[in-house]
């Protein structure tokens, strides 16, 4: 459905008669110049701003010039009258529906400050002349019963509606029932009568104690121009105004009340909808549908609105989140013109339910943002609706020109808008390639002479022929079911410049490639079942094509056997059931037979470079600060944030207080704490102090008998330090390495506590802490005054997180003459002040020695307790649990594999018995797809997985075997919380030169979470931008655990390009002495993949190959858990560095047998053993065939599996034929 959103003031005027003359406003001529202020308004301007200066603004210096002072004021007298002219023209350019702005009762341009709901706008529908110094009230407001119509009303429902019915069109109406204007009548009686006022409990105000009005809360500010109706604790409308925009919506819908809606609107679209509860949404939505059950409802949300569906409160939204990857691919993206970051995020988008995504609104420009050719020409990065403003952005916006690239641009993304889901929404006046910045210039009246399209320029006549070519593809029968209600997918382009649509029915693919003439595409399988069509849009040196083809899918016969026909898909869970799944997967295609030896707690113990227990620790760093030094009363919230460091500050441990992704390295220099990894968790913690103890503490370095309140735990074994082997128990002065396990805070009436449970090793390293006290510090280190010191120098450009602005800093190091003997006496240094004074250097603590505490100045104390030994050291021994269950693997496997391919949807189903022990044993996967992958894994891939894919580098595969996607699976425990996480990376391999960019920038995301434990829904999607980097390339790595992507409950799963789940419960299949294969082809959890085929670049034309092993937590130790299998009874491939250059000399050639399985022929045999024919049924053929193979002694006549051939086979065969197949 084509959608069209009328902006009625600057439409069209075709009656005189009834335009705005008003004494604050200035009725302008139609083509004046909209940029140049007349006399007129200007004095009028003037006069208003000296009798009201707080609701019009008037100023000489004003940004953008006189012009900023006046436009709001000016009126064009565009009408519905001029709607109805333009009505027949609208329907030849293939629009379905009408979405008219607000045309209530209002003085303003806008109309979003209504007056009174019960009326048109008489500017807008009066019929005739219209005298505006007189308006009746028509009845009592709040008694629906006697609500007269205005001449306005009447033309609107006898007139206007009836004639947009009959050309077939849909009528889509503004609703605004959050606020209103300050001439609303409800408000206005507030504001005459004060607290008395029948409808003072309309609105959030406040009164004096006389009862006048002296405050009230508004859309656009306190005291603004657009007061907000007043809403409950659970966020539905005040009685008052929910009563009335009840009445108003009935009066719209059915305006004869005959239980008819046919003579009322067709539905709404509702402005800053997220801004009223949804428990009036849902009563409000029940009305709506019960007076007309095809109504639309529309909110406008800019972000995903998914909590609104689902018949909670509105059909779809505005969708401004489809909008902004297109405009990032084809314009101010800093992923431009890349196709594999727009196929992840409208993926992303497209989530909902299909009957949800099927109506939302896809636009890219509105009232609201820049016009579609200005934004497509004004092609700098920047962010959607940002950097368009007609007067801040003057030296960098263009907001007269579009040049003919853009206005290509724009229609590739029409096109784009048409083959996606939902229904395109074209602005007013964009048919036309009207240029204009955001609002107001955006508004600009639509040119009379425009709507004579013979008049049209040259390249607006060629602009508005092609729109209305791409728009009549809606209307295509052959187009229009797939466009409707067909399945989606997006594909990109082999060279990632193109866009490829998939749109799936009953067994058929509408195929559209938009893209520049020269891209590369991908053939496409199936039956042709309809005439291509082809769309050129060349201008200039611009040339892009849209090509549409419909074919009847089709399986390739060599895979047939593993493809179903399906109504379903498998369950993504970890868990192959016998029961329900059969049906999908095959059966068995290769089975272990190597029993596992591999796994940190395989025998009941982890082994080194696990968590302690940083719960337990309760020695460290103490620390007293004067709450007055702070600018604090101990009442307020606070955050914090800090490390360990080098002793010069220039290089960070990952001893770091927030979440870090677990098992991070140090981070070594400054970071930004905003990017990737960090950008998935929080680098501060906030501290609320009003709920602390304020009890006070002994400043002595251990939490001691004081009452503390525990705000943070380590999630990350320290690597920090000289002596972190284990070695050194830290009972001497030294420390055995430097830790961070817990923060502790404690107050009293005067002083803040923090108390940092661990160690700081004497080797100077250093712990810095960093106190936002919400006084506005620093988001950055060393933007302040001065270099700050040494302590920030060191970390100059560090950028801490979103919200987190440093005020103070606290810094201490401690040095020894001797760090070795043990009896060198330890002798801290520190700092504490604001965080903009020099730091030269540390100072000593006065009167620090046998209580290991001392004294700065202001009040401040200090004190170091060295002697942990029980926290996240480098090394820890623990007994673990013998109890496995789903969550938990004391031991890795792999024990089966099954495949299901379901082309139909393009998905590929791999499930692989197992398990995955909680100790970050990596199980690598590769995919071989097609010609051009890593026969030899590079040094030169993307950095992923802590540079674990290139700490593989060197491995050389089967000859037969060039791998061209990875992806990387893994769990283990969170070291401060004892939770369980997953964790997943992917990335393409390609190097034959498809899908690089040389000039891409690497996007350093280092992994995937993706659910805890097996009941908190263990499924992880990829979704996310996918992006290549010379011959390697970062995975999807986005998952609904990262909010920037969305703003859904983390483990609420997201459909993406691959899924993945975990069930660790296995208990059988191969021990870490016995390999039994009939043990291990029985297990039925372990890994379970679905992955979309596209996503793989497998088109069907060729086999499907996958790999992989077990390998340790840092990738480079290889077990003998190999997909495809090793010799039986080998040992663990271990690290194959026979060189000693510190790169894996593994050759699987040198080793028998293929190390990969064929998914898409594997070496199974038959799935049905007696179909010696293979024509899929059973007949005397089969007989014969089987006769004659027992009779050449064919291995495959040996059904018993003996290696003999006897009466035995013959029987089997029988029974198995007499059984029939599967």
């Amino acid at each position: 459905m084509i959608w069209y959103q009328i902006f009625p003031e600057r439409f069209a005027n075709a009656n005189p008669g009834n335009d705005p003359i008003q004494r604050i406003s200035s009725l302008s001529r139609w083509n004046h110049p909209f940029d140049e202020p007349t006399i007129e308004e200007i004095e009028r301007q003037w006069f208003l701003h000296q009798g009201e200066p707080g609701l019009f603004r008037f100023s000489p210096h004003a940004q953008g010039g006189m012009i900023a002072n006046v436009i709001t004021q000016r009126r064009y007298g565009g009408d519905l009258q001029g709607v109805l002219q333009h009505l027949d023209q609208l329907v030849e350019l293939g629009v379905d529906g009408i979405y008219i702005c607000p045309i209530f009762t209002s003085t303003s341009l806008h109309k979003y400050d209504a007056a009174d709901h019960r009326h048109i706008d008489p500017t807008l529908a009066h019929p005739g002349s219209v005298d505006l110094s007189h308006q009746p009230r028509l009845g009592d407001p709040s008694d629906e019963s006697t609500w007269e119509w205005t001449q306005a009303d009447r033309w609107f429902i006898e007139v206007f509606i009836p004639a947009v019915h009959e050309r077939g069109l849909k009528l889509m109406l503004d609703g605004v029932w959050n606020h209103v204007g300050v001439d609303h009548w409800a408000f206005r009686d507030v504001r005459i009568n004060g607290e008395s006022s029948a409808f003072a409990d309309w609105f959030d105000v406040r009164f004096n104690d006389v009862g006048e009005l002296i405050w009230w809360k508004s859309w656009n500010g306190e005291n603004g121009r657009l007061p907000v109706f007043l809403q409950t604790e659970t966020g539905d409308l005040a009685p008052g105004p929910k009563a009335h925009m009840m009445a108003v919506t009935r009066r719209w819908m059915d305006p004869n009340g005959d239980g008819d809606p046919s003579d009322g609107i067709d539905g709404w679209r509702l402005d800053v909808a997220n801004e009223i509860g949804r428990p009036f949404w849902k009563d409000w939505r029940s009305l709506v549908k019960d007076l007309n059950p095809d109504a639309l409802i529309v909110g406008e949300i800019w972000h995903d609105a998914r909590e609104y569906f689902d018949g909670r409160a509105f059909d779809s939204q505005m969708n401004y989140p489809a909008a902004y990857p297109v405009a990032d691919w084809l314009s101010i993206g800093h992923m431009k013109g890349d196709t594999r970051s727009l196929a992840a995020r409208l993926t992303e988008v497209y989530t909902h339910d299909p009957e949800t995504d099927a109506c939302q609104l896809n636009l890219l420009a509105s009232h609201d943002t820049e016009r579609i050719v200005s934004l497509m020409h004004n092609d700098h990065q920047r962010s959607f609706d940002n950097g368009s403003h007609p007067w801040q952005n003057t030296a960098t916006y263009d907001r007269n020109a579009a040049s003919d690239d853009a206005l290509i641009r724009s229609l590739v993304a029409y096109m784009l808008m048409i083959a996606n889901p939902g229904s395109l929404m074209i602005y007013n006046g964009d048919e036309f390639a009207m240029t204009g910045a955001d609002d107001p210039d955006d508004r600009r009246p639509i040119p009379e002479e425009y709507w004579n399209t013979t008049n049209l320029d040259p390249k607006r006549t060629w602009y508005h022929t092609k729109l209305r070519e791409i728009l009549e593809l809606n209307k295509d029968p052959a187009l229009h079911p797939f466009l409707t209600n067909g399945s989606a997918r997006w594909v990109p382009s082999l060279d990632a410049r193109g866009i490829r649509v998939l749109r799936t029915i009953n067994g058929q693919t509408l195929g559209i490639d938009i893209g520049p003439a020269d891209t590369q595409w991908q053939s496409r399988s199936g039956t042709l079942a309809s005439t291509p069509i082809e769309i050129r849009l060349n201008l200039g040196k611009t040339d892009w094509n849209v090509r549409i083809q419909i074919r009847i899918d089709c399986a390739s016969e060599h895979i047939a056997f593993l493809i179903r026909t399906a109504i379903a898909q498998p369950t993504i869970d970890g868990i192959y059931d016998p029961g329900t799944e059969s049906g999908f997967y095959s059966d068995v295609i290769w089975v272990q037979n190597n029993a596992t030896g591999f796994g940190d707690n395989s025998a009941g113990l982890f082994e080194g470079g696990d968590f302690g227990n940083p719960e337990v620790v309760d020695t460290g760093v103490e620390i007293k600060i004067p709450l007055a030094s702070l600018g604090l009363s101990g009442t307020e919230t606070i955050r914090l944030a800090g490390w360990v460091n080098s002793g010069d500050r220039t290089f960070k441990s990952n001893q770091i207080i927030g979440d870090l992704p677990i098992d991070t390295g140090n981070l070594g220099g400054a970071q930004d704490f905003n990017d990737a990894p960090f950008d998935m968790t929080t680098q501060h913690i906030e501290i609320d102090l009003s709920t602390v103890p304020s009890t006070g503490a002994t400043v002595d370095g251990s939490l001691g008998a004081d009452s503390w309140s525990q705000e943070f735990l380590q999630g990350n074994y320290t690597g920090f330090g000289d002596e972190t082997d284990g070695t050194e128990d830290g009972s001497g002065p030294n420390g055995g390495g430097s830790e961070i396990d817990g923060i502790y805070i404690t107050k009293d009436a005067t002083n803040l506590y923090i108390f940092v449970a661990g160690n700081l090793e004497n080797n100077g390293n250093g712990l810095d802490l960093y106190i936002d006290t919400g006084a506005g510090g620093d988001s950055t280190l060393g933007s302040g005054s001065g270099d700050g010191g040494f302590i920030i120098s060191g970390q100059n450009g560090l950028d801490f997180d979103s919200g987190f602005d440093a005020d103070y800093v606290f810094s201490v190091d401690a040095w020894n003459d001797d760090m070795d003997d043990g009896t060198t006496p330890n002798v801290p240094r520190a700092f504490f002040g604001p965080i903009d004074m020099d730091i030269d250097d540390l100072g000593s603590l006065a009167g620090y020695g046998a209580a290991n505490a001392g004294s700065l100045s202001g009040g401040v104390m200090m004190a170091i307790d060295n002697s942990n030994t029980q926290g996240v050291i480098g090394t820890q021994s623990e007994s673990t649990p013998v109890s496995p269950d789903a969550n938990w693997a004391y031991g890795s496997e792999l024990d089966n594999c099954r495949v299901y391919i379901d082309e139909s949807n393009a998905k590929l189903y791999v499930f692989i018995g197992g398990n995955i022990q909680n100790n970050y044993n990596k199980f690598n996967m590769f995919f071989d797809v097609a010609p051009g992958g890593q026969n030899v894994l590079l040094d030169t891939n993307v950095d992923i997985s802590f540079n674990g894919l290139n700490g593989m580098s060197n491995i050389t595969f089967d000859s037969d075997f060039e791998p061209d996607y990875w992806i990387n699976v893994n769990n283990g425990v969170d070291g401060g919380s004892g939770d369980l996480n997953n964790f997943a990376d992917c990335a393409t391999l390609r190097t034959n030169g498809a899908n690089i960019d040389p000039d891409f920038g690497v996007i350093t995301d280092y992994g995937a979470f993706f659910g805890g434990e097996v009941g908190a829904t263990p499924i992880m999607d990829f979704s996310g931008p996918r992006v290549d980097i010379q011959d390697g390339a970062l995975g999807s790595l986005f998952t609904n655990y990262a909010p920037r992507i969305t703003a859904l409950d983390p483990f609420d799963p997201i459909p993406g390009l691959v899924q993945i789940s975990i069930d660790n419960s296995n208990v059988a299949g191969v021990t870490d002495t016995t390999a039994d294969s009939a043990a291990a082809a029985a297990v039925n959890t372990g890994i379970e993949l679905c992955i979309d085929l596209d996503e793989l670049g497998w088109d069907g034309s060729q086999d499907l190959k996958m790999g992989g092993w077990i390998a340790n937590d840092g990738f480079w130790f290889i077990s003998n858990q190999v997909l495809g299998g090793i010799p039986d009874n080998s040992e663990n491939i271990g690290n194959r560095d026979s060189d000693e250059d510190g790169t894996n000399d593994l050759d699987f050639n040198m080793i028998a047998g293929n190390q990969y399985i064929n998914l898409t022929n594997p070496d199974v045999g038959n799935p049905c053993p007696p179909d010696f024919t293979g024509e899929g049924d059973l007949n005397f053929l089969d007989v014969s065939a089987f006769l004659a193979a027992f009779a050449s002694m064919d291995p495959a006549a040996d059904f018993t599996g003996e290696g003999s051939f006897n009466f035995l086979d013959v029987s089997a065969f029988l029974s198995a034929f007499a059984a029939g197949c599967p």
